[in-house]
């Protein structure tokens, strides 16, 4: 007893990794085959907030990478135990957690565009900024929005964007309303375009204040749809991946028996 831990810090979580090593006080501790089914369940990205996401996996890899070039204590221990997880992480990943669908606005409305369209987008807060960067392999994107320093302030941190007021240029190809703003005026700006071809209302106002245009319109509704959709799926599969790594573990456990330094310690 009293053995070093190895701590680590991923984005969302704290974890000490040790081999019959005490126990911080703060942390929640997990030991044997519950350390190693834990352990993997991060790695697989089944305790980030967006389930099954592939940074974590990326970080491990860093970690895997700077215990190589270092010298812990227990660096045969835990290089052995970082590879049987990371072997089993990406099992657990090609069976179950592989296209797990497009759970956010940004991904959602990826899926509506064709790489080198031109894209403008009507507004400049929260959700403008958290759809912009995946609208960043498009040609031409425009931000159209009231108050230009809003504009200014996405451009700085959104190299590849074009900026206008709101009520002048025209509009082609796609248009994304992501603000607060009437049917009317909205009306008004597409009277002043030619070649639109599709409208993404993102108004949570769309179904009581809805377009009246014969441009095709993807709704708030309709990507709303979409992800309850893609949540059942991927409930599915998050149950069957869980039980595929409690299999992993206890197989693990099996050979961990033989191992002569004892049972690894885990603690988060």
């Amino acid at each position: 007893m009293g053995r070093e831990f190895l701590r680590w810090n991923t984005c969302v979580r704290q974890l000490a990794i040790g081999f019959e090593a005490t126990a911080p006080e703060e942390f929640e501790m997990y030991q044997g085959v519950e350390a190693y089914g834990f352990f993997l369940e991060v790695i697989c990205g089944l305790h980030s907030p967006l389930l099954g996401e592939t940074e974590v996996m990326g970080q491990f890899k860093d970690l895997i990478e700077n215990v190589k070039n270092s010298e812990p204590a227990n660096k045969t221990q835990l290089l052995g135990f970082f590879r049987a997880v990371l072997t089993d992480a990406k099992f657990v990943r090609t069976s179950f957690l592989r296209e797990m669908g497009s759970r956010s606005y940004g991904s959602l409305i990826r899926k509506y565009l064709n790489e080198g369209e031109k894209v403008s987008v009507i507004g400049a807060g929260k959700l403008v900024g958290e759809i912009l960067p995946w609208l960043k392999p498009l040609r031409e994107v425009t931000v159209k929005c009231r108050r230009m320093e809003q504009g200014q302030s996405l451009k700085e941190k959104f190299g590849f964007l074009k900026t206008e007021e709101l009520q002048t240029g025209s509009i082609s190809d796609t248009l994304i309303i992501a603000a607060p703003i009437s049917a009317i005026e909205i009306s008004e700006i597409l009277s002043k375009s030619t070649g639109i071809n599709k409208i993404i209302d993102l108004r949570e106002s769309s179904s009581r204040d809805p377009l009246r245009t014969t441009i095709p319109i993807i709704t708030l509704a309709k990507l709303f749809n979409e992800i309850e959709k893609t949540e059942k799926d991927v409930d599915q599969k998050v149950i069957k991946a869980r039980s595929l790594i409690k299999d992993l573990s206890q197989k693990w456990a099996l050979k961990a028996e033989h191992r002569p330094f004892g049972w690894e310690d885990l603690c988060g």
